[in-house]
């Protein structure tokens, strides 16, 4: 009976989800900028298209696009396995400041840490709304997800407060490397939180998805409602022009629905390089660097941190 009802609420938590997850992962984390649309492309194309023409030598591309939200979603289809190409900036209907939704074609969804970031230091601030219900057994799709409810907000602060340039609340739930549930709870609570609910004998109702879109509520945000994209019907797509990497591979949603093996999932990139890398070639998931499919800790990458049970090498 246990397994029923855990099953159950993982079902009413994928029916609540953005377009009731039919296009989960890629929706799974939803990022939100305090700045409209052409100005985040504008420092995304400053920011990223400069290190990008000095790496590889090709310059980004922007694409403006018309469409529903599932018409702009499929630009991202299909997506990358290892290092996501396009990235898609999307207006919201809202009156507070978070105007605008970027996602990336990432199939394991987006982390944008380090645009995060960025922006922050160029005085955008931004929320990320992280959802997936807990279906280990892959009751729901075949492959199966663990859980997290999550929100971040990060918010650019003088460099004499921080000299980062940005500070951060993280909050939420997500299911650990162990099996069980694991509760954040990290920087300046925001005016809006219960945090009655953050000592609930049972870790995972410390922080619920209704609890999450209560607080995304609060920041004027409706993540997982459709109409909530695109009134206008239009968005931007910024896409890198060069090769793929060394050994990308595409999947389908379907593929990243069924499997969760990267170097099995999908296919071969079709323009990807084929002259394997001199140099460490670094990929970021879920803020964990891997380097050939182990997972690693690089500081000097912006926005990731250590994996799980990292001891630093004396």
């Amino acid at each position: 009976m246990e397994t029923v009802g855990r099953t159950s609420a993982a079902r009413q938590e994928t029916e609540r989800l953005l377009l009731g997850g039919a296009w989960h992962p890629l929706t799974k984390s939803l990022t939100f900028f305090a700045a409209d649309v052409e100005e985040c492309v504008a420092s995304f194309l400053d920011w990223r298209g400069r290190g990008v023409i000095e790496r590889t030598g090709h310059p980004l591309r922007r694409r403006d696009l018309t469409g529903d939200l599932e018409t702009l979603l499929a630009e991202l289809t299909p997506m990358e396995v290892a290092m996501g190409r396009r990235n898609l900036f999307v207006p919201v209907a809202t009156d507070g400041p978070y105007r605008t939704m970027m996602l990336r074609s990432s199939w394991l969804g987006t982390d944008p840490g380090s645009e995060r970031a960025a922006f922050a230091t160029r005085g955008v601030g931004s929320v990320q709304v992280t959802s997936s219900p807990n279906d280990p057994r892959g009751l729901i799709w075949p492959r199966g997800f663990h859980g997290i409810h999550h929100l971040g907000v990060m918010r650019p602060v003088p460099v004499e407060q921080d000299d980062r340039g940005y500070t951060g609340r993280s909050v939420g739930v997500r299911i650990s490397d162990r099996g069980g549930w694991i509760f954040v709870d990290l920087g300046d609570r925001l005016p809006f939180e219960d945090a009655s609910a953050y000592t609930a004998p049972r870790v995972k109702n410390r922080f619920t998805q209704q609890t999450l879109i209560d607080y995304a509520a609060e920041l004027g945000l409706r993540p997982f409602d459709a109409d909530f994209y695109a009134s206008d019907r239009t968005a931007v797509l910024v896409e890198h022009t060069g090769p793929a990497i060394w050994r990308e591979r595409l999947a389908s949603i379907a593929d990243a629905q069924s499997n969760g093996n990267p170097d099995r999932i999908g296919i071969p990139h079709p323009d990807a390089t084929t002259i394997e890398p001199e140099s460490r070639t670094i990929t970021v998931i879920d803020g964990i660097a891997y380097h050939r499919g182990e997972a690693i800790w690089d500081p000097s990458i912006l926005g990731t941190r250590p994996p799980p049970g990292w001891t630093p090498k004396i």
